[in-house]
């Protein structure tokens, strides 16, 4: 059966018979397994009053971009959760070095901007979770600065100071005699809290509460926090650490039972696994990330296959949290050294998995420069982010396509299919929080699973090679045949489809006799 070349990403849906799964099997609902979350640099976002940095005024006037809060528009990229990157006060403009727990940064507006934004997103339909970077702040906080000017006053116990040298995590306070050491294990000008001083947890505890049940936040996303507290010579994973985010996730789910947090725990799964369900509610997967990114750009299943039998063994399902590429890691376009076919099916696999998935912002139009100002329109100054002198040098890409109005227009562009995609993950159960099985394809290009929730069924087949596949197979049971005329990503490349079940009442078999090269395909089951 001959079909036409399809543009690399074809949604298919098609209708034939199969055995529900049991009430046991499926996914118990947590709000956050219903949510596309999108990453925010508020700096690097909009601009609202010229003066070069990003605001939470300029962030209210692009939610509708984000989502407009009406389910029959296409125009909205449909995401349903924000992580804003740190909004308190801080010295850097990363904000990762915390000066005040309880202030936003100037740079970005006020307490009463932010309230507004939160009112605004939650108009929408969307939630909000703000970044809590509780290992260290800044050198230039008033704590440390008294700590350095008065030895012996009140906060000099809120770091880790040592008149002696144990290790390259500790450094030298300049000028000081006798000499004198302060542990900071990111770098000098972030020093590490002491959680091991009461009065630095009862501190933090209150400004979490404080920003739960003052300005309507949903949660959290915890930084850093497998280096929260020491114990002699081991600087990570310490079961102080586990005691005191055991009690951390309490103070959270009293101030507010529907708060949701998620970890970062750059490590291996096992160990992520012991932050999951008590201390937070789910954990970045990082592993899943490199998985994904080596498979696509090696044109392999392997390496994602093995990551994911890996995690269907070690977490709750679904309650990991998913992502492609964050703040800390070169753009997914860096990756893919500008293959926009990589990138998209990269896309497709993360929003056809289980988990939360997370996007950084940019992603969906292709940007490659980290933390740079977001590229709204190639005909506006400083490409619609701002009027006024930007806040750092090289917001332009090389092309003026990597724009949202230029991609708005066009059906087959990088937005677009990010929006088709989040909108077929939004609308459908089983592709939110339904169960996974793998299925073996007996071809090492082609990576094919199978999610279900009760009654729902889809097959997701991913051609990962450059090239046309046609050997290889997809195992079913008790399929009556399959018919295919709709695509939600590309209607009009898509031809009839009809193919039948063996005597023995098994399909197995080939839904497409050519699997175009970089192309996703999903096949509804009922």
């Amino acid at each position: 059966m001959k079909h036409p070349v399809l543009i690399p990403m074809v949604v298919l849906f098609s209708i034939f018979s199969f055995f529900p799964l049991s009430a046991s099997e499926t996914l118990s609902g947590f709000w956050w397994n219903d949510r596309v979350f999108y990453e925010i640099y508020v700096r690097a976002f909009q601009d609202s009053d010229g003066d070069g940095h990003g605001d939470l005024k300029g962030l209210i006037s692009r939610l509708d971009y984000l989502n407009d809060g009406n389910a029959n528009t296409s125009t909205d990229l449909g995401i349903t959760g924000i992580w804003l990157m740190p909004v308190f006060d801080a010295q850097s403009q990363h904000g990762y070095d915390i000066l005040d727990y309880k202030t936003i940064d100037k740079d970005y507006g006020t307490l009463e901007d932010f309230k507004l934004f939160i009112q605004e997103a939650h108009k929408r339909g969307i939630k909000v979770i703000v970044d809590l970077v509780l290992n260290h702040t800044s050198h230039n906080h008033p704590w440390f600065k008294s700590a350095l000017s008065d030895p012996l006053g009140q906060f000099e116990n809120y770091y880790r100071f040592s008149e002696a040298n144990p290790n390259s995590f500790w450094r030298s306070v300049i000028n000081s005699q006798p000499p004198k050491f302060f542990y900071a294990w990111f770098n000098p000008t972030m020093p590490d809290l002491n959680y091991e001083n009461p009065a630095v947890t009862q501190y933090i505890l209150d400004a979490t509460r404080f920003w739960l049940e003052n300005t309507g936040v949903d949660g959290y996303r915890l930084d850093a926090i497998k280096y929260l507290i020491e114990e002699g010579v081991q600087d990570e994973n310490t079961p102080s650490t586990h005691l005191w985010f055991k009690n951390f996730y309490k103070v959270v789910k009293a101030s507010n039972p529907q708060a949701f947090t998620v970890g970062e725990v750059w490590d291996d799964l096992p160990t992520v696994l012991s932050y999951t369900g008590d201390e937070m509610d789910i954990n970045f997967h990082f592993p899943l990330s490199s998985a994904i990114a080596e498979s696509v750009s090696g044109g392999r299943a392997n390496p994602l296959l093995k990551v994911l039998k890996e995690t269907l063994t070690t977490f709750p399902k679904g309650q990991y949290a998913t992502f492609l590429r964050n703040h800390d890691q070169k753009r997914l376009m860096n990756e893919f050294k500008g293959n926009l076919n990589q990138s998209l099916q990269a896309a497709a696999i993360l929003l056809t998995l289980p988990g939360v998935p997370f996007l950084y912002y940019g992603e969906e139009i292709g940007l490659s420069l980290n933390r740079k100002g977001m590229q709204w329109d190639a005909s506006s100054p400083n490409w619609g982010f701002t009027t006024g002198r930007v806040f750092s040098n090289g917001t332009q890409e090389k092309d003026a396509a990597f724009t949202v109005s230029a991609q708005t227009g066009d059906n087959k562009s990088l937005l677009s299919s990010y929006r088709r995609l989040i909108a077929l993950r939004n609308s459908q159960p089983a592709l939110l929080k339904g169960d996974i099985t793998l299925v073996e394809t007996g071809n090492p290009q082609v990576l094919a699973y199978l999610r279900s929730l009760g009654k729902q069924h889809f097959v997701v087949i991913h051609n990962l090679s450059e090239k046309t596949v046609i050997d290889y197979i997809i195992p079913l049971v008790n399929a009556d045949g399959l018919t295919g005329k709709t695509s939600m990503l590309y209607p009009e490349e898509i031809s009839s489809l009809d193919l039948k079940k063996d005597p023995m009442g098994f399909f197995t078999g080939k839904p497409l006799g050519e699997l175009p090269g970089r192309s996703t395909h999903v096949f509804e089951l009922k």
